[in-house]
């Protein structure tokens, strides 16, 4: 699709150099049609038993293109108002096209900005060829393509916290400690050995009831039996101990 460009300019070019200063370029005639080209928008997306389909979104810009010329000898009747009036906008045309070729190694979007017009966005500029025609020495006719730029955001996550929405999963509670009854203990043999008094018998008895029935003072082998979490690792059981 063309457009005629009629009273529309200035065209200006906000771009990085290869030092990192932002600058500004003026195009000094303005061209007498814009082409634009729009691309649907399709997303795609596995669907089981129907392999890969296609779902249509918006219509979006895919490219603007224009044709104009450096001239070599600036005339107020040619030149864009804008860049007229600003003297440091008036380079040669060897001037300009060392200026586009550094933006393209610089390789950073920059802003397309055409007064008259709705149109302000990042771009980057996919092609930009370049003619000098005989009979009008030094000045450089050239085609330029721009593609708009959309930045795209990656979310990084810490492979140490896993992929998760962030939220850190709570840290699992330490496994009971046990101790599996052998011939001759009693709980306040076990009381002395992993709390370190044997009248704290009833702290594993509280945790044991189900197990052990009504009466502390019987104890069977073979019975696993739950100890508080204060209790000390102790040596393992010993026939008897009292």
């Amino acid at each position: 699709m063309s457009y005629g460009t009629g009273q529309i300019g200035p065209f200006l070019l906000t771009y990085w150099d290869q030092v990192g200063v932002s600058r500004t370029l003026a195009f000094p005639v303005a061209p007498a049609q814009i082409s634009v080209k729009y691309a649907h928008e399709f997303q795609e997306s596995s669907v089981l038993g129907l392999g890969q389909t296609a779902f249509r979104g918006g219509d979006q810009l895919a490219e603007l293109s224009f044709s104009s010329f450096f001239p070599r000898d600036y005339d107020r009747t040619l030149v864009d108002t804008w860049a007229y009036s600003s003297p440091e906008s008036l380079k040669s045309p060897q001037e300009f096209e060392r200026i586009i070729h550094e933006i393209r190694q610089v390789g950073k979007p920059s802003r397309l900005t055409i007064g008259g017009t709705y149109f302000n966005a990042d771009v980057m500029i996919r092609t930009f060829d370049v003619e000098h025609r005989g009979g009008e020495p030094g000045d450089v006719y050239f085609t330029i393509t721009f593609k708009k730029h959309r930045t795209l955001t990656v979310k990084k996550t810490d492979p140490k916290q896993g992929t998760s929405s962030g939220s850190e999963r709570p840290p699992s509670a330490p496994a009971p400690k046990t101790h599996t009854v052998v011939s001759g203990d009693t709980l306040w043999a076990l009381a002395k050995r992993y709390l370190g008094n044997g009248a704290k018998y009833m702290e594993i008895y509280n945790l044991n009831t189900g197990v052990i029935g009504k009466d502390p003072n019987l104890i069977r082998p073979g019975q696993v039996l739950k100890l508080p979490p204060s209790a000390a690792t102790g040596a393992p059981s010993v026939a008897g101990a009292k």
